[in-house]
């Protein structure tokens, strides 16, 4: 996938998941601010379009499975958004979490057993990612990043890093996992 193609595939990808969590968040009534910017994208993407390509499969991937990740992961994987992620050009194939907060962790694979997999190590999650979020505690970025980068296992082709990290800087991931700066996001 083209670095313009990927970002406005990633840009949707977020506006979908900030819809689907707001949504889910406010038991699913309608956030019509929201809707409205997530149809507006939907929109442009269908009339940049002409041609349909093939949809682009998303193997997500969650380092660190606390509140915020687990409820960005439910969202991707309720089978009713399978239809959003569709008209984005996105395919949802698997979603690896690690295995910290093992109940929100099993909770995940018991409601999505054919979607999630719990895994015992970040390096095992991105490994079986290609979008991957890092949704640890501030003080355990720089550790676990180094170990990541020390093993080798970020590819500059594959691999996407969103941070939800409150501290983390677009510059400091960059620098800690050495992809590319248009494959780090904040």
């Amino acid at each position: 996938m083209h670095s313009c193609c990927c970002r406005s595939t990633l840009l949707l990808l977020f506006l979908y998941i900030t819809t689907a969590t707001i949504h889910q968040a406010s038991a699913f009534h309608t956030n019509n601010r929201v809707t409205s910017i997530m149809s507006s994208a939907k929109k442009q993407k269908l009339n940049d379009d002409v041609d349909k390509e093939p949809l682009h499969e998303i193997r997500a991937g969650f380092i660190g499975c606390g509140t915020i990740a687990s409820a960005i992961a439910t969202s991707l994987a309720r089978p009713e958004h399978e239809e959003y992620l569709s008209e984005a050009g996105l395919s949802l194939s698997t979603i690896s979490v690690t295995k910290r907060s093992e109940s929100k962790s099993s909770k995940l694979k018991e409601n999505f057993p054919e979607v999630v997999s719990i895994h015992e190590s970040a390096e095992e999650v991105v490994r079986n990612s290609d979008l991957v979020f890092l949704c640890v505690l501030p003080q355990q970025v720089d550790q676990m990043l180094s170990e990541l980068k020390e093993k080798g296992i970020w590819n500059n082709d594959r691999h996407t890093l969103v941070s939800l990290v409150s501290t983390s800087k677009v510059e400091d991931l960059v620098e800690k996992t050495s992809l590319p700066t248009n494959r780090v996001f904040k």
